[in-house]
Protein backbone atom coordinates (compact mmCIF):
# COMPACT_ATOMS: atom_id res chain seq x y z
CA UNK A 1 0.00 0.00 0.00
CA UNK A 2 1.35 3.56 -0.53
CA UNK A 3 1.07 5.73 2.29
CA UNK A 4 0.03 9.62 1.83
CA UNK A 5 3.89 11.19 1.62
CA UNK A 6 4.78 8.77 -1.19
CA UNK A 7 1.55 9.35 -2.96
CA UNK A 8 2.58 13.57 -2.53
CA UNK A 9 6.25 13.14 -3.08
CA UNK A 10 5.00 11.15 -6.90
CA UNK A 11 3.12 14.02 -7.33
CA UNK A 12 5.98 16.71 -6.58
CA UNK A 13 8.53 14.66 -9.21
CA UNK A 14 5.51 14.41 -11.86
CA UNK A 15 4.97 18.30 -11.59
CA UNK A 16 8.38 19.11 -11.39
CA UNK A 17 9.37 17.46 -14.08
CA UNK A 18 6.49 18.66 -16.21
CA UNK A 19 7.51 22.11 -15.23
CA UNK A 20 11.01 21.72 -16.04
CA UNK A 21 9.99 20.48 -19.48
CA UNK A 22 7.66 23.61 -20.01
CA UNK A 23 10.36 25.91 -18.95
CA UNK A 24 12.92 24.50 -21.13
CA UNK A 25 10.52 24.23 -24.34
CA UNK A 26 10.13 27.68 -23.46
CA UNK A 27 13.35 28.89 -23.35
CA UNK A 28 14.22 27.33 -26.37
CA UNK A 29 11.91 28.83 -28.14
CA UNK A 30 13.81 32.13 -27.94
CA UNK A 31 16.21 31.89 -31.20
CA UNK A 32 12.89 31.49 -33.11
CA UNK A 33 10.54 34.05 -32.13
CA UNK A 34 10.37 37.45 -31.88
CA UNK A 35 10.52 40.15 -29.06
CA UNK A 36 7.20 39.83 -27.60
CA UNK A 37 7.82 35.78 -27.28
CA UNK A 38 10.88 36.82 -25.20
CA UNK A 39 9.15 39.28 -22.94
CA UNK A 40 6.56 36.59 -22.61
CA UNK A 41 9.34 34.23 -21.30
CA UNK A 42 10.60 37.00 -18.80
CA UNK A 43 7.13 37.40 -17.52
CA UNK A 44 6.89 33.40 -16.69
CA UNK A 45 10.30 33.28 -15.47
CA UNK A 46 9.28 36.29 -13.06
CA UNK A 47 6.40 34.85 -11.72
CA UNK A 48 8.13 31.76 -11.44
CA UNK A 49 10.78 33.22 -8.97
CA UNK A 50 8.17 35.13 -7.07
CA UNK A 51 6.20 31.21 -6.71
CA UNK A 52 9.48 29.50 -5.47
CA UNK A 53 10.55 32.81 -2.99
CA UNK A 54 7.07 32.55 -1.61
CA UNK A 55 7.62 28.92 -0.31
CA UNK A 56 8.81 29.26 2.65
CA UNK A 57 6.64 31.80 3.43
CA UNK A 58 3.80 29.66 3.00
CA UNK A 59 5.86 26.98 5.31
CA UNK A 60 5.78 29.48 8.11
CA UNK A 61 2.42 30.39 7.70
CA UNK A 62 0.58 26.42 7.82
CA UNK A 63 3.08 25.34 10.48
CA UNK A 64 0.23 25.20 12.78
CA UNK A 65 -2.63 23.94 10.35
CA UNK A 66 -0.72 21.44 8.36
CA UNK A 67 1.65 19.52 10.92
CA UNK A 68 4.38 17.51 9.69
CA UNK A 69 4.29 17.76 6.49
CA UNK A 70 4.27 21.44 5.64
CA UNK A 71 7.26 21.94 3.53
CA UNK A 72 6.11 19.51 1.18
CA UNK A 73 2.24 21.09 1.22
CA UNK A 74 4.06 24.46 0.45
CA UNK A 75 6.18 22.91 -2.48
CA UNK A 76 3.52 21.16 -4.11
CA UNK A 77 1.50 24.22 -4.15
CA UNK A 78 4.13 26.13 -5.64
CA UNK A 79 4.46 23.68 -8.07
CA UNK A 80 0.74 23.45 -9.14
CA UNK A 81 0.93 27.55 -9.51
CA UNK A 82 4.18 27.33 -11.50
CA UNK A 83 2.53 24.79 -13.70
CA UNK A 84 -0.64 27.35 -14.13
CA UNK A 85 1.89 30.16 -14.85
CA UNK A 86 3.55 28.23 -17.86
CA UNK A 87 0.60 25.61 -19.10
CA UNK A 88 -0.87 28.35 -20.92
CA UNK A 89 0.11 28.35 -24.30
CA UNK A 90 3.37 30.81 -25.02
CA UNK A 91 2.50 32.97 -28.70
Amino acid sequence: MISQTEMLLGTALALTVFACWQIVRGVLGLKNRGPDYAKAIGRRLVLTTVTFIAIPLLIWLGQDEWGDRTGLYAFLAGLVTVNAIWFRRLR
